[in-house]
C-alpha cells in the first residue's frame, strides 16, 4: 500500500493541544474547567476552589507520567495540566537532586528532553481522542531585533527551549489578561490603571504577548468568560 493512500484532507476539526497562559488569578483554571468531560492534573495546589474532577498533586515527572497513562484509559474527554510551569520546576529539581552536568546550556538541553516525555505521553492521550489543556503563567521576556533596539513581551514562563517546545507542540497558544484602563493623573509618573472588570482571551500573537492558532477564521479576541463561543468556533459544537 502506498504512503499516498492514506493522505486525506483535514477539516481543522479535532482534538485540541492548547497552552493558556497568563496573569495569575485571572481565570485560566475556571476557563478550562468548562472543556468537555475534563479531568485535572495539579502539579501545583491553585485549583481548590475551580469545580473540576482533580486529583493530588504531582510533584515528580514520573508521577506525571503515570497520571497522563491512566487519564489515555479513562473516558475523560479533557485532560488539563495545571501548570506546565510547575511540571518544569519538578524536572527541574529532579535535574538539580541528581547531579547532572546542567553548565553550557546542558541543563537547558536536559530540560527540554524531560519535557518532551510529557509532551509525548500527552500526544498519546490525544491520540485516544482526548483535549489537552496546559495552563501556564506568564512572564515578560525581553526580544532583541536586528536593529538592536528592545522592547518587552509577555510569554509563558518556561525556560527558553522548553518554551519554544510546548509552543510548537501546541495548536493553539493562548494569552489571558485582566482588561484595565489608564486614567489620567496629576501626578508626573503617568496615570492610574483601573480594573474594567472583563478578561479577554487573545488569540493571535502581537508585539505586547506570544499567542498562536492554526484555525482559519479564529477571532483574534473572545472574552475569558464566554467559553462556548470559543468551544463552539475550535469544536465545532
Amino acid at each position: 500500500m502506498s504512503y499516498l493512500d492514506h493522505v486525506k484532507k483535514s477539516d481543522g476539526r479535532h482534538t485540541r493541544r492548547t497552552l493558556i497562559y497568563g496573569t495569575h488569578g485571572v481565570g485560566k483554571t475556571t476557563w478550562a474547567s468548562r472543556w468537555p468531560n475534563p479531568v485535572l492534573l495539579p502539579t501545583e495546589d491553585g485549583h481548590r476552589d475551580v469545580d473540576v474532577p482533580a486529583g493530588p498533586v504531582i510533584k515528580t515527572t514520573a508521577g506525571l507520567l503515570s497520571a497522563i497513562k491512566d487519564v489515555t484509559a479513562s473516558d475523560f474527554s479533557t485532560v488539563i495540566i495545571d501548570s506546565i510551569d510547575w511540571a518544569e520546576k519538578n524536572i527541574l529539581a529532579e535535574i538539580d537532586k541528581e547531579g547532572v552536568d546542567t553548565g553550557w546550556g546542558k541543563g537547558d538541553k536536559e530540560v527540554a528532553v524531560r519535557l518532551g516525555k510529557v509532551l509525548a505521553a500527552l500526544d498519546e492521550c490525544r491520540d485516544a481522542g482526548k483535549h489537552i489543556i496546559l495552563i501556564g503563567h506568564e512572564h515578560l521576556a525581553k526580544v532583541v531585533r536586528p536593529d538592536g533596539k528592545e522592547y518587552g513581551t509577555r510569554t509563558v514562563n518556561l525556560t527558553k527551549l522548553a518554551a519554544r517546545r510546548v509552543c510548537e507542540w501546541c495548536d493553539e497558544v493562548l494569552f489571558a489578561e485582566a482588561d484595565i484602563t489608564v486614567k489620567s493623573s496629576d501626578g508626573k509618573f503617568g496615570g492610574i490603571a483601573v480594573d474594567k472588570k472583563t478578561r479577554s482571551l487573545y488569540t493571535s500573537s502581537s508585539p505586547l504577548r506570544d499567542a498562536k492558532h492554526r484555525l482559519k477564521g479564529l477571532p483574534d479576541r473572545f472574552e475569558l468568560g464566554d467559553v462556548e463561543s470559543y468551544l463552539s468556533f475550535v469544536l465545532g459544537e
